[in-house]
């Protein structure tokens, strides 16, 4: 029953953590509303036309999170492979979900980041006037700032998200994931038959990252501003969550095995791989 009860307590604590940064991406989606700014007669920045992504939401929620997810299951399955007389198949499952939660983690804390600095600056977007056509009477070399701005258009979703430029979530989301698996791959796939396997996918990774970003000021859906800094702190986010969230890159960083169980739990004969889920694994599972 005490085994059992410090499992509920990590999955509860997990659950705990997400939440607290989760509900807030999901409220700000559904119900906040975007600093309102004004614009100049004179800024051409805002003045591009309306065009389809490159690359849509969809498609980037497939790569984003499916190939660390992909690619976290078969680097813990091969792991696990390599051990599997010496550990159970509960102990890969529980190893694969204490690598899961921590990228899901760092996801929530990155968009948190990004969703708070949309809303609360409001930076309009390259297509803003196309899709507001505001009502204002702009004359050759004026340079007059006109607040508020009331917009011809009626379609309020698309007026909303065209306030929503900086920084780019695209360009973020995509580098907290492609990034946190690239730094994955470095601590996790460290077979030498790899060779430069290894490399040419963490560098692959980086490029898909680089050209997401890339794709929306080719789409006319951020300034090149909002893209950088979104890689920037996509990247950022994802190397402090690698560092010192993860057990990727702790001094002793292996599948744990059943005879490393043995001896008093305490913090010197605990293996230190990610230490809350192996003390949990190695009592429980």
């Amino acid at each position: 029953m005490i085994i059992n009860a410090r499992l509920a307590v990590k999955l509860a604590t997990d659950a705990i953590a997400i939440a607290v940064v989760g509900i807030p991406v999901l409220a700000l989606y559904l119900f906040g509303k975007p600093y309102e700014k004004g614009v100049f007669c004179d800024d051409d920045s805002i003045r591009y036309p309306l065009k389809d992504s490159t690359i849509p939401n969809y498609l980037l929620y497939i790569y984003s999170i499916g190939l660390p997810i992909l690619g976290i299951n078969i680097v813990e399955f091969l792991h696990f492979y390599d051990n599997r007389s010496s550990i159970k198949i509960r102990g890969f499952i529980f190893n694969v979900y204490c690598k899961l939660i921590v990228f899901a983690f760092g996801a929530l804390v990155s968009q948190l980041l990004t969703d708070i600095a949309k809303y609360s600056l409001g930076r309009l977007r390259p297509h803003f006037w196309y899709v507001c056509k505001p009502m204002i009477d702009c004359k050759l070399g004026d340079h007059t700032y006109h607040y508020p701005i009331d917009c011809t258009k009626t379609d309020e979703e698309q007026i909303k998200d065209a306030r929503l430029s900086f920084m780019s979530g695209h360009s973020s989301f995509s580098a907290y994931c492609l990034v946190y698996l690239a730094l994955y791959l470095q601590a996790r796939a460290n077979w030498r038959f790899l060779g430069l396997i290894r490399p040419l996918l963490q560098t692959l990774l980086i490029y898909l990252s680089i050209y997401t970003g890339f794709t929306r000021i080719q789409d006319y859906k951020h300034h090149w501003s909002d893209v950088l800094m979104g890689l920037m702190q996509g990247s950022s986010v994802a190397i402090i969550i690698a560092y010192y969230v993860s057990d990727l890159f702790m001094k002793k960083n292996k599948f744990i095995l059943e005879e490393e169980t043995t001896g008093s739990p305490d913090t010197e004969s605990v293996p230190i791989n990610y230490r809350s889920c192996n003390l949990e694994l190695q009592k429980t599972i």
